[in-house]
């Protein structure tokens, strides 16, 4: 455990001084080596933290959507917050740093998951961008303001987006399949004439469908539910969906926030005590830039070895290589989670 903690504190904390970029009653925008990260201002691991800290922390990551869009022109950003720390920390990957307006970037979607899950260096923000994040955060972060109206945003667009067809540019398609070949056990055939396909559903078609949700459900709380991932990152991954239709952290209420926060606490208790796996995260996506496909808020809640092989890499490599063979061990595992939460 110590190794891994010490691993993604090297990431982030080792070569330069961290830099506070703006500083709250309860938690701190700073800044390492070009990277983001919110962080609480009191060391407290997940199940020590004051309702209070869960909202406002929770709640500020959500406003860092009005800030990227103030400097990139769009939010779209993702969120990962390794749970296994003594000090809560959420690092913050904005999109419009590496990706264009109309780009979806394979590569960038690979680096990050190699860099949550692999401990794997990532590409820093300039200084002059990290200058302009500090001066929005300054002015967004200190005031409360509407959430970006991701829904009517949405629903403005085509009931989907067919990037096969050019609507959006799917870029970086190759470098992406040839970084994940580095991480796979077998040789991997790539085709130039392949191409992947993404499509964004801009109708939540499937986490407010019913029939999914009896499909992979692990476990339902008051406002949240629990479901087991069809092609899961890793073995034991989960999804936390709210019950009620949202698609950004900005519209969570606070009753739903500390719901999900303690479904956060509840995982990690069982993943400890059931499964062996040293390091626990939540990945959030916002916005299909960073990847995003369900215009339905939800959370990946990945237990995960950085030493040991990880089935995304795999199965994202049959995608990208145009192999669409399926793999149904995730029945047995949502069964496992069934079990442990005797449903």
């Amino acid at each position: 455990m110590q190794f891994f903690c010490f691993a993604f504190c090297l990431i982030f904390f080792s070569l330069e001084a961290k830099e506070f970029l703006w500083s709250g009653k309860r938690i701190s925008l700073v800044q390492q080596d070009g990277l983001l990260a919110l962080e609480m201002n009191r060391a407290a691991a997940i199940e020590e933290l004051f309702n209070e800290e869960k909202i406002e922390l929770e709640k500020t990551v959500g406003k860092m959507q009005t800030v990227f869009e103030k400097i990139f022109g769009f939010g779209d950003f993702t969120r990962w917050m390794p749970l296994n720390e003594e000090g809560i920390r959420a690092y913050l990957i904005p999109a419009g740093a590496y990706v264009g307006l109309s780009e979806i970037n394979a590569e960038l979607k690979v680096q990050i998951m190699l860099f949550a899950l692999k401990g794997k260096s990532f590409p820093s923000l300039s200084p002059i961008q990290i200058e302009k994040i500090q001066a929005a955060a300054a002015e967004v972060l200190a005031s409360d303001p509407p959430p970006p109206n991701t829904i009517e945003a949405v629903a403005k667009l085509p009931q989907w987006y067919n990037l096969k067809e050019g609507t959006f540019s799917y870029t970086k398609t190759r470098e992406a399949f040839l970084l994940l070949q580095e991480h796979l056990d077998e040789t991997q055939v790539w085709s130039d004439s392949q191409k992947a396909s993404l499509c964004f559903s801009t109708e939540c078609s499937s986490f407010c469908d019913p029939k999914v949700i009896a499909k992979q459900i692990v476990y339902p709380s008051c406002f949240h539910t629990i479901l087991y991932k069809t092609l899961p990152y890793t073995e034991h991954q989960l999804l936390v969906i709210p019950n009620r239709h949202v698609a950004t952290l900005s519209e969570l209420t606070p009753e739903e926030i500390l719901d999900k926060w303690n479904l956060f606490a509840q995982i990690k208790s069982i993943v400890q005590e059931s499964f062996n796996y040293p390091e626990l995260g939540v990945m959030t996506r916002i916005g299909w830039r960073a990847g995003q496909t369900q215009a339905h808020l939800h959370d990946h809640v990945i237990p995960f070895d950085p030493l040991a092989s990880q089935p995304w890499i795999k199965n994202w490599a049959q995608e990208l290589s145009g192999d669409q063979s399926s793999d149904s061990a995730w029945k047995r595992n949502r069964r496992i989670w069934r079990n442990l939460y005797n449903l």
